[in-house]
């Protein structure tokens, strides 16, 4: 019997927060898919000034390279009342050095079809 993942959706939008939910709660399922994960915790401090924590995951996923994540960004300075935070979330496919932008939707079809694709492919390798 092929696995499959949950596909709690069908045609909801699929938004960067909601991916990263449906990551983080199925990571075991998706990786016995075969589908090779990695998590990445983010804890950097550059200085008293400016700090970055969050987490991210790579995806490994035919022949993508896709990372997922998200850092709360900390900056200060002597002369400030208060701290400022801010977020930033990602979803880029990794190329070599540069990175560009990915559509969560297709993330999402891609980790819910996996088995269907990867056939596809094989059946087209086989036929060339």
């Amino acid at each position: 019997m092929i696995k499959q993942l949950p596909n709690p959706i069908l045609e909801k939008d699929v938004s960067l927060n909601f991916m990263w939910s449906y990551i983080k709660s199925y990571q075991k399922e998706i990786s016995e898919l075969g589908i090779k994960l990695k998590h990445n915790n983010i804890d950097y401090e550059y200085d008293r000034y400016h700090q970055e924590s969050g987490e991210s995951f790579d995806i490994f996923i035919l022949d993508l390279h896709l990372q997922i994540g998200y850092v709360f960004i900390t900056e200060d300075h002597d002369d400030w009342a208060q701290a400022e935070t801010h977020e930033s979330k990602w979803l880029n496919q990794i190329e070599g050095e540069n990175q560009k932008h990915f559509d969560p939707k297709k993330l999402y079809y891609l980790l819910t079809n996996y088995h269907s694709i990867l056939r596809e492919q094989k059946l087209k390798e086989i036929l060339n």
